[in-house]
């Protein structure tokens, strides 16, 4: 695998504070983290899913479900019969860990959900575990059921250590300490969520995909309509249109609403890079955003 630039639709942009899990021996799963500042740029949180085919180094983006997330936990759940070889050596219970299961599942949970680039928030209910499935490349949103010892739920965090294990014979996940996204206090408690590759994915349903309507959307949206609809419209007007009282009102109206919109789609972009104002055009898009703009403006005003 090659060092490759950071901006291509063919694998993952640079990021930080996302969630990885090997889930077997040949493929790792990605999900989420923050794409944006720092010469880069995207959402903060994010919510794409990407699969690595670890012997052709080829990655595969899959379709979105849960919520953005950063700082999220996730694992390769194990399976019984690998809990059941805690007798084994080092070496043969983590083997058995990955090869043991019945199919590889991972499960995601916590993370900072918070997003200022999207229009509406879809946190998520306490009870909610994003399950993946290696067998069908998907996720889908389940239903944790609560500590059998007093009916409580763990706060919802980021940044917590995790890992897969088994406890009392049974798999699933331990989770430790972390920050409360709530009131950002930093937590010290232990958690074991009990899941099996089966029971995850046999488990109830709390709702549907989730996908949000963002700040980068209205951006592209205005962004098109203003530099793929109006202004190509404005210059047939003036450039090719019939001589009539019309063309000079038409053409000036529509070159007015379509530098509006490019006010508005501009802003928009703006609005969603959540990095210090000083590293919002560090990167080729937003350069090129730039230069474009200002080139429309000085258009606008020298007629």
């Amino acid at each position: 695998m090659n060092d490759l630039p950071s901006i291509s639709p063919a694998y993952p942009h640079a990021r930080y504070g996302h969630s990885t899990t090997l889930l077997t021996d040949n493929y790792l799963l990605l999900y989420g983290g923050c794409l944006s500042g720092y010469a880069k740029g995207g959402p903060c949180p994010s919510k794409d899913t990407w699969l690595l085919q670890i012997d052709r180094g080829h990655w595969e983006r899959l379709s979105e479900c849960p919520p953005t997330k950063t700082g999220a936990a996730m694992v390769t759940i194990p399976s019984y019969s690998a809990c059941g070889g805690m007798g084994l050596g080092a070496a043969d219970m983590s083997a058995n860990m990955n090869l043991g299961a019945e199919q590889a599942v991972a499960i995601l949970w916590g993370g900072r959900e918070f997003n200022p680039s999207s229009i509406r928030t879809y946190p998520s209910p306490r009870d909610e575990v994003a399950v993946f499935s290696l067998s069908q490349k998907q996720w889908s949103l389940k239903r944790a059921a609560p500590s059998p010892t007093d009916g409580s739920y763990p706060m919802q965090r980021e940044g917590a250590a995790f890992v897969a294990g088994c406890f009392q014979g049974a798999p699933g996940m331990f989770v430790f300490g972390g920050r409360a996204t709530v009131d950002r206090r930093l937590l010290s408690d232990l958690w074991f969520l009990q899941a099996s590759p089966q029971g995850a994915l046999s488990a109830p349903s709390t709702r549907g995909c989730i996908y949000p309507f963002s700040y980068y959307h209205l951006h592209g949206v205005f962004q098109f309509f203003t530099y793929g609809v109006i202004f190509p419209i404005g210059y047939l007007v003036g450039r090719h249109a019939m001589n009539s009282p019309m063309k000079r009102p038409l053409h000036m109206i529509l070159q007015i609403f379509g530098v509006a919109l490019a006010i508005c789609g501009f802003s928009f972009g703006v609005h969603s890079v959540r990095t210090p104002s000083w590293l919002h055009f560090r990167h080729a898009h937003a350069i090129i955003g730039i230069i474009t703009f200002i080139l429309t403006i000085i258009q606008f005003l020298v007629g």
